[in-house]
């Protein structure tokens, strides 16, 4: 997706950064890619959203439902939990950090959407 928001960008857009003495540097930073991070922000947007409801909605309803084996639905957060929580109560400790890095994660990326988003229309 990010290919191509970068191609349909106009050549002449380019050429005129060039003919007005930008650099290359300045030209990716000035011109490309604030029009790509436009172009792509609602894919970026859709993809963190599907990713959060993902999770939280596995999470909630997994547990319903089959959550053993090769045809589990539910997140590899919440499997790992439980697979180290079942199998050893000594490592509910290391269960816990897992969980925690992978919402972590999720903020940090989350977040890197938001960024990007108050750069092109900050």
């Amino acid at each position: 997706a990010l290919q191509v928001a970068v191609t349909a960008i106009p050549r002449d857009l380019e050429e005129a950064s060039y003919v007005v003495g930008a650099r290359d540097r300045d030209t990716l930073i000035r011109v490309v890619a604030p029009l790509a991070v436009g172009a792509s922000t609602p894919l970026i947007v859709f993809a963190s959203i599907h990713l959060v409801t993902e999770v939280s909605t596995s999470i909630t309803i997994g547990a319903l439902g089959p959550t053993m084996g090769w045809g589990s639905t539910a997140p590899v957060s919440y499997v790992v939990f439980r697979d180290i929580t079942i199998s050893s109560l000594l490592y509910v400790g290391a269960a816990v950090i897992e969980v925690f890095l992978s919402i972590a994660v999720t903020l940090v990326a989350l977040l890197a959407v938001l960024k990007l988003a108050n750069i092109r229309w900050g």
